[in-house]
């Protein structure tokens, strides 16, 4: 299954357990690493359901932003782990403070780089109508 929700620093990944393998799981879970073939030795995610459901889903978090990232489930029991098939996924590229962005450019970002705000590139200010234009507001003046 491909990764889904992919963005500059989080993604789901899912995948199956088919097989025990004769032997009761232990574990099962999503591995994931920066290289190809990830195990249990490098991220990863245990599977909280055991062994009452053969699906897995995973939301990594924490991920750097514009890198390739290569997962896959895996399954432990006493004969040892298995792993099942790699899929590959790239985070999204970082914005950042002078970047062309939504026709303005950035020129803030908070520090979880989700949120911001973008300023015009050109004036505004001729035949610009801000708030309420020629409306009377009681209690105003």
């Amino acid at each position: 299954m491909p990764a889904t929700s992919v963005t500059i620093s989080t993604a789901t990944v899912a995948g199956t357990v088919n097989s025990n393998g004769g032997s009761t799981i232990t574990e099962k879970g999503i591995c994931y690493n920066t290289s190809s073939n990830p195990t249990v030795t490098n991220n990863k995610i245990v599977d909280p359901s055991g062994n009452a459901n053969p699906n897995i889903t995973a939301d990594l978090t924490k991920l750097t932003g514009n890198t390739t990232y290569f997962a896959r489930a895996y399954a432990t029991n006493s004969i040892g782990t298995a792993y099942g098939s790699e899929i590959t996924f790239t985070t999204g590229n970082p914005i950042a403070i002078g970047e062309l962005y939504g026709g303005g450019m950035i020129f803030y970002i908070d520090g979880t780089g989700k949120h911001g705000l973008v300023v015009a590139t050109a004036d505004q200010s001729s035949n610009a109508i801000w708030g309420c234009e020629g409306t009377d507001i009681p209690g105003t003046s």
